[in-house]
């Protein structure tokens, strides 16, 4: 058997398998009937942290807070948390545009994030850090 499909089926032996949703039937392409599962989202079901970034002397992480289903919502806005290297909780940095990927430049004083409009081409935000 394939290693890829024995963790599969160990996996769905774990958790229900309402708990997943099939993602794609052949991801590679490869003619074979693999699946990929993806969590099914409720109403409940809430975005969390999505990235981390770290320096010399913090680490940084992305976080949503809003509805997974509800990622469209132009009123969404995310926070950048940063921690000291012993998990401490330091400052927020709230932002209005949900970021999808970011990089801080502490010397500079900056974070550098990219940032994606339904519809639009990804364009790259600078953020004072403060």
């Amino acid at each position: 058997m394939h290693a890829c499909r024995n963790e599969m089926e160990q996996l769905m032996a774990y958790f229900s398998y309402d708990t997943f949703t099939i993602v794609s039937d052949d991801p590679f392409n490869s003619g074979s009937s693999g699946r990929v599962l993806g969590p099914k989202h409720s109403t409940k079901t809430i975005a969390s942290y999505q990235d981390l970034y770290a320096t010399e002397q913090h680490l940084y992480a992305l976080y949503y807070g809003f509805p997974e289903l509800d990622k469209d919502n132009p009123n969404n806005t995310c926070y950048i948390l940063q921690f000291d290297w012993e998990g401490n909780y330091q400052k927020a940095y709230h932002l209005q545009e949900v970021i999808n990927r970011f990089a801080v430049d502490e010397q500079r004083n900056c974070i550098y994030a990219t940032y994606t409009a339904k519809g639009e081409d990804p364009v790259l935000l600078k953020y004072e850090l403060k």
